[in-house]
């Protein structure tokens, strides 16, 4: 299916490394030119699709992309903040700033990638081949989700090929009901990650984040143990999203 999902893109291939952290990139204090990137184990050489996207460093914060150019500001009444909500909000526009900057610097210098993001499939393209290159224990809802959305896609390919895969009615009814419960507890998972200081999905947190981090999740799983039920604290403590190692093990 694969094969066929990038039949006729004119984007070309290109080398791209998914590890663009700030910790491996070097930028020169006097002219904040980057010197040197580091890391480059994981570079792969790939369809410019499927690398269309922005850097994790880049990504926007918010869940909606802004409507228009416009640079983020402080809210309303950000100097009467106290000292710790002002700090959750500084953060926030940090990550927003440098989302604006790479949104505006990339779509005037980088004319190639900024094409393909118009490609009406690019998100499907590219969770089809995320999802299906990943090791997979368990629930798979996200990888049929993806297939069966791009069978619903595939007329705007560039192939004459019939789609090489199919749904009954029933599989797809039943899909529609499962996703949403699916996303939502996914939702809640990310919602949490941002409250313990932007946890990545490996466990990586900025070194400042950590005490804040340790602290926060102690307080979501207590508070989650004691508001289950009896016969339930078990799978809370075994299947709690941000476990510590030394307790799994």
């Amino acid at each position: 299916m694969l094969s066929f999902c990038f039949t006729g893109f004119g984007h070309g291939m290109l080398t791209t490394s998914p590890d663009l952290t700030p910790t491996n990139v070097f930028v020169s204090p006097d002219t904040f030119d980057i010197t040197c990137i580091i890391d480059w184990q994981h570079a792969i050489i790939t369809p410019l699709l499927l690398a269309a996207g922005h850097p994790k460093m880049f990504e926007n914060p918010d869940v909606e992309p802004p409507e228009t150019l416009e640079a983020p500001k402080p809210p309303e009444g950000y100097d009467t903040l106290d000292i710790e909500t002002k700090s959750q909000v500084d953060e926030l526009l940090r990550r927003r700033y440098l989302y604006y900057l790479y949104r505006v610097f990339n779509g005037a210098r980088n004319k190639g990638h900024l094409s393909a993001f118009y490609d009406p499939v690019l998100q499907p393209r590219q969770h089809l081949v995320d999802y299906a290159g990943r090791q997979w224990t368990g629930n798979i809802i996200t990888l049929r989700g993806a297939l069966m959305r791009m069978c619903g896609y595939w007329p705007l390919l560039s192939t004459k090929e019939e789609c090489p895969i199919s749904f009954t009615d029933a599989e797809l009814k039943k899909h529609s009901e499962d996703e949403p419960m699916w996303f939502d507890l996914t939702a809640l998972v990310n919602y949490w990650r941002d409250e313990l200081g932007g946890l990545s999905e490996e466990g990586w947190i900025r070194s400042e984040m950590f005490d804040h981090a340790m602290k926060k999740n102690k307080e979501l799983k207590e508070k989650f143990i004691n508001d289950a039920d009896p016969d339930e604290v078990e799978n809370v403590v075994k299947g709690w999203p941000f476990q510590d190692k030394e307790e799994f093990f």
